[in-house]
């Protein structure tokens, strides 16, 4: 597909891929920090943790995160122009939404739902714009020709020998 033409709902994607993204990394640094949020609160729950290494799991959850959102991000990027980073992004979002439906997390799904329908679309409008030149039909073209090699034999301006042969021609270049 050429890279130049910006797919049909390119735009939404990528805003809603950064918005998302921004949400999953803010998630991300979150995590990171959630040991520090804890010991605030209260000591004896960090103590606690600290028993089990939690600490450790909350900073490779955050960063995990964070990892998810630049990918996100990126593929919103390449997403205006890309129908497989299109593809990616609906499958991510359909499994998200599967586990959010699980989770009976509505708007998760909602948001999940509105990406996979505009990546769909994108995915529709770069299917049709790789099938346009070979949807042109050559039916036309032909029967014009056709009919045009059909009025001069009526016409007596070709023999009936050079309208067959060229009439075969023509039906021949069909495919």
């Amino acid at each position: 597909m050429n890279k130049s033409v910006k797919l049909k709902f390119g735009t939404p994607v990528l805003v809603l891929s950064v918005i998302i993204g921004v949400f999953v990394a803010l998630a991300g640094l979150g995590m990171m920090v959630v040991e520090d949020i804890i010991n605030e609160i209260d000591p004896s729950i960090n103590e606690a943790l600290a028993e089990i290494n939690m600490g450790n799991i909350f900073v490779i959850a955050g960063v995990i995160l964070m990892v998810v959102a630049a990918v996100g991000i990126v593929a919103g990027f390449k997403a205006v122009y890309s129908k497989n980073w299109n593809l990616f992004i609906a499958i991510v979002h359909g499994i998200i939404a599967g586990f959010s439906v699980i989770s009976l997390d509505f708007l998760t799904v909602a948001i999940s739902g509105v990406m996979m329908t505009l990546t769909i679309a994108n995915i529709k409008d770069a299917n049709a714009r790789q099938a346009a030149p070979f949807m042109t039909s050559k039916s036309p073209d032909v029967a014009t020709k056709l009919k045009e090699l059909e009025a001069l034999f009526d016409q007596g301006l070709i023999s009936n020998e050079e309208y067959y042969k060229k009439r075969e021609d023509i039906l021949n270049n069909l495919s």
